[in-house]
């Protein structure tokens, strides 16, 4: 299965110059130990930018970066490459039967992708951070029947089903 999981601010924002705007909060740690959870033993698939905002690989997860143009630079250990997304699927195919794919951003991989995206997990913050990155959210128009998974002090995780 294909899916996609994010998390903004109360206005949409899911990031300030590749980084999380709320990375130095301590009350929002309940989403990455639910990233974590949900994405172990599965694949990552990131474009460019996140993977540059990335120190490491994530662990125990098949980290897939989408580079669709020569680089200059040799991409760091435990990152795999591919030119799109549909590459990815094509050469994959057995792969995919056993793990599921999510699409971890940015914003313009979100929106490029967005007709493959079959589950939409996204954690919905209530406060509101600074920022320059924001969730597409023309892509909520494709998704409906949604359910909460989380609720906490400063925010729920939800997730959206594809409608098609």
């Amino acid at each position: 299965m294909i899916k996609a999981i994010a998390a903004m601010d109360k206005n949409g924002l899911m990031g300030n110059n590749f980084e999380l705007p709320w990375k130095t909060r301590t009350d929002t740690n309940w989403d990455l130990q639910n990233f974590k959870k949900l994405t172990t033993g599965n694949i990552v698939f990131m474009g460019y930018n996140t993977y540059k905002s990335l120190q490491n690989p994530l662990q125990n997860r098949l980290n897939v970066v989408e580079v669709n143009r020569p680089l200059s630079e040799t991409l760091k250990a435990g990152f795999q490459t591919t030119p799109s997304l549909e590459n990815f699927l094509t050469t994959n195919k057995e792969l995919l039967c056993t793990r599921d794919l999510f699409i971890i951003g940015g914003s313009k991989i979100l929106k490029k992708y967005a007709g493959y995206i079959e589950e939409l997990i996204l954690t919905e913050f209530f406060f509101s951070e600074k920022g320059n990155i924001y969730f597409p959210s023309e892509i909520l128009q494709n998704f409906n029947a949604c359910k909460q998974i989380g609720q906490y002090s400063n925010g729920n995780i939800k997730i959206f089903f594809n409608r098609n």
